[in-house]
């Protein structure tokens, strides 16, 4: 897991991975703790206090880590994502630093690629950033050939991180002059991705295994199929829900293997299985707070564990628990506290050894609300168009900020 193994990084020197090598057994009792934060704590205030030692530790290496190393992120706002060659695709650009969303004077430049289907840039463009805003455009040559694209975007700073936080954008660009030649009559490998839930799959504890198919174009591919053991028994069905994902429920055995066989008979590994370890579960949709539960292998039950929760370089939760008699341990984290934006919970084991990631969505009703209002009915071709906008808060409170607009003539083009 990418976000794991920058905790990896972040904590290096404390500690290295420990193996345990107990037979563990199937968890079934449970308890429930619910943590109650400071209600007058601001919304976008981490939680930094605690007197536990290896917590204020891994606090106080994040924050020099953070200092060291700010996070950039680029956003395009482009007018369409479907074209014909030949035409031109505009854009504005936004760059902003990663805990405060502000907009960052640090990169005076920003990259540009249209990439092809095949995975090749075909076209490469520079833009200048003014206190981490700038514009650009990009003409589609005529020659270019039908398919489907990718416009990715990234500063020269971002380039010492991974490469997947660049922004991406998918284009189709029609060409009926010039087709891919032969590039619907290969058949093409699927890319079967597993995300078991928490980061690994542990023998005798149930899970929750997400995945995803991908096409060599990198978009979403529908699948069916079922998930089997060495000797071909079903254990689970296989089938995508919605582009391209979906999720399958499975209790893997001590020194088994599981394969995804799809209908076409091609067949994908599982991750490998783990004789002892964790298993964090989440459940997120309720409005107000998280819902947790972790269970452990028999072997890790008598020792203490870390739960500490992250969103945009920034400590917003962090406990110390144990079992005690029960099997699985179940609490809850309100979400009063958080701004919107990714959470990502890490458990840490007594020895201080990352073993379980899971990353969410918070979403607490802070977007804008954004009315516009054309001074005429009557749009006259390459004529003057007066725009009234008024943008407040959900509140409805009034709110300075940045826009771009882009305006498509929609008889010629259909908005993707």
């Amino acid at each position: 897991m990418r976000l794991l193994r920058d905790f990896l990084l972040l904590i290096w020197g404390l500690a290295s991975f420990s193996v345990f090598g107990a037979m563990p057994k199937f968890l079934c009792a449970s308890t429930t703790y619910i943590f109650q934060q400071d209600q007058q704590q601001e919304k976008t205030k981490s939680d930094k206090s605690s007197t536990d030692p290896f917590i204020h530790l891994l606090n106080t290496k994040t924050e020099r880590h953070n200092a060291y190393n700010p996070v950039e992120k680029v956003f395009l706002h482009s007018d369409k994502n479907m074209l014909a060659a030949g035409e031109t695709l505009w854009y504005s650009i936004y760059v902003v630093l990663g805990p405060s969303h502000q907009y960052s004077d640090k990169s005076k430049v920003i990259h540009i690629d249209l990439i092809s289907p095949d995975g090749e840039i075909a076209l490469s463009q520079t833009h200048a950033l003014v206190n981490g805003k700038g514009s650009g455009a990009l003409e589609i040559p005529n020659n270019l050939a039908e398919g489907n694209y990718q416009l990715q975007a990234y500063t020269q700073w971002m380039r010492n991180f991974d490469e997947e936080f660049f922004y991406i954008e998918r284009l189709h660009i029609h060409n009926a002059k010039i087709k891919q030649e032969g590039y619907q009559e290969i058949k093409e490998e699927i890319d079967l991705q597993f995300f078991p839930e928490g980061g690994h799959l542990v023998a005798d504890i149930a899970s929750k295994v997400s995945f995803k198919a991908i096409g060599s174009d990198g978009l979403p591919r529908i699948v069916k199929g079922k998930i089997v053991n060495t000797i071909g028994e079903e254990i689970a069905i296989l089938k995508t829900f919605d582009r391209g994902s979906g999720f399958f429920q499975l209790t893997p055995k001590k020194g088994e293997t599981y394969f995804a066989e799809l209908d076409d008979g091609i067949q994908y590994m599982l991750p490998e299985i783990l004789n002892n370890g964790y298993v964090v579960t989440i459940n997120n949709r309720d409005q107000n707070r998280i819902k947790v539960t972790v269970q452990a292998s028999e072997s890790l039950r008598e020792l203490p564990f870390y739960i500490l929760g992250h969103m945009r370089q920034r400590n917003y939760f962090h406990r110390k628990f144990k079992f005690d008699q029960d099997q699985m341990l179940k609490f809850e984290i309100p979400k009063s506290n958080m701004p919107s934006g990714v959470l990502t919970l890490t458990l840490f084991d007594s020895s201080r050894n990352p073993w379980s990631e899971r990353p969410m969505f918070i979403y607490n009703n802070e977007e804008l609300n954004i009315n516009t209002k054309l001074d005429s009915d009557e749009i006259i071709k390459r004529g003057k168009v007066s725009l009234e906008i008024n943008v407040t808060d959900r509140k409805g409170n009034p709110v300075a900020t940045n826009l771009s607009i882009a305006a498509t003539d929609l008889n010629q083009i259909k908005k993707g």
